[in-house]
């Protein structure tokens, strides 16, 4: 009987169908594959174990800092007054002083005020003063009249002065309140150019480019002053005034000294809420208000130490002492 394997040929003999002997072939012939590929591995991983290897080592990573952001470098203040705005400091306001951008134009005009306080309010020579804020010379440059800018009637020639500065290097200022706290407070007002357009024309009438008002309130209750072994103590309850001082822009970041205007003085018994009106002013220039304590905080030089038991000194040397200090301003400062 036949079947799927086997069949009979005439003579009744039982063969192999052909292609079982094809698959008995391809089997053998894949065994023998096999064997040969084992053989020949093992033959490979002998030879592998029999040499030895050297232990494979790996260096640790060095960290690489990472690269450094390039920072911009700031552009230089412009220091030519025709590279600046000047706007209103506040919403509501159309008067002549303005507020001068960029900002850093200030910075120079601050040193200048810090000088003033610091020689006639906190207790050391102009010299003294200027070095330590790093000035060459002093940095005021008197006149006894000039033109400056009102709030609103345009400019108008006026008397300038100056108040207890010192110029004789032995001689020392202090205006200070009952508790020895020095009490002159100085706050931005505005600037203005010097000049004024009339019809197609530009009239120049200063003698700066750009010149800055800033209120002086005079706080102080007690004028001292020491020269050599001389001094006094001169009291005063006037309630302390108001007045104006001005500052010109002399070029290259520079601004000197000029003086006090004569007109307005202002009691500051009159004028409400003043510390929140101050505070008010220097931020819509955005400025800081300038005063003893800001001095020490802005250059690190607070005020010289004032004279022992200095309210007991009484009034006795005052007239001296103060024609000490005009015969040294005539002698160092010259008019232009």
């Amino acid at each position: 009987m036949d079947n799927n394997f086997f069949y009979h040929d005439l003579a009744g003999k039982r063969h192999l169908r052909s292609y079982l002997k094809a698959a008995i072939l391809i089997v053998i012939f894949m065994g023998l594959v096999m064997v040969y590929a084992f053989w020949q591995r093992a033959q490979m991983m002998a030879v592998v174990n029999a040499t030895p290897r050297p232990v494979a080592w790996q260096p640790s990573a060095t960290p690489i800092p990472p690269t450094a952001t390039p920072t911009a470098t700031p552009e230089p203040c412009p220091s030519d007054p025709s590279d600046w705005t000047f706007s209103y400091p506040y919403s509501g306001y159309n008067g002549n002083l303005l507020k001068i951008e960029p900002a850093c134009v200030y910075e120079g005009l601050e040193r200048t005020v810090a000088w003033v306080l610091m020689s006639s309010n906190m207790g050391y020579n102009g010299d003294e003063a200027a070095a330590a804020l790093g000035f060459e010379e002093m940095p005021f440059k008197p006149v006894t009249k000039m033109k400056i800018m009102t709030d609103y009637k345009g400019p108008m020639e006026m008397t300038v002065s100056w108040s207890e500065l010192s110029f004789n290097p032995e001689l020392r200022f202090w205006g200070v309140r009952n508790d020895g706290k020095p009490g002159r407070i100085f706050v931005l007002r505005g600037c203005y150019r010097t000049s004024t357009i009339v019809g197609l024309k530009v009239e120049e009438w200063g003698d700066y480019p750009v010149m800055c008002s800033i209120s002086d309130d005079t706080e102080r209750e007690w004028l001292i002053g020491e020269w050599g072994a001389k001094g006094f103590a001169a009291y005063s309850d006037s309630g302390g005034f108001r007045h104006f001082q001005q500052f010109g822009y002399a070029g290259n970041g520079a601004w000197v000294y000029i003086g006090q205007q004569k007109d307005p003085s202002i009691p500051l018994a009159g004028l409400s809420d003043i510390s929140k009106e101050r505070a008010s002013m220097a931020e819509a220039h955005g400025v800081a208000v300038w005063d003893a304590e800001w001095v020490e905080q802005t250059y690190g030089i607070p005020m010289h130490e004032l004279p022992q038991d200095w309210q007991s000194l009484g009034t006795e040397n005052l007239q001296s002492i103060l024609d000490s200090d005009s015969d040294a301003f005539e002698k160092i400062v010259r008019f232009p």
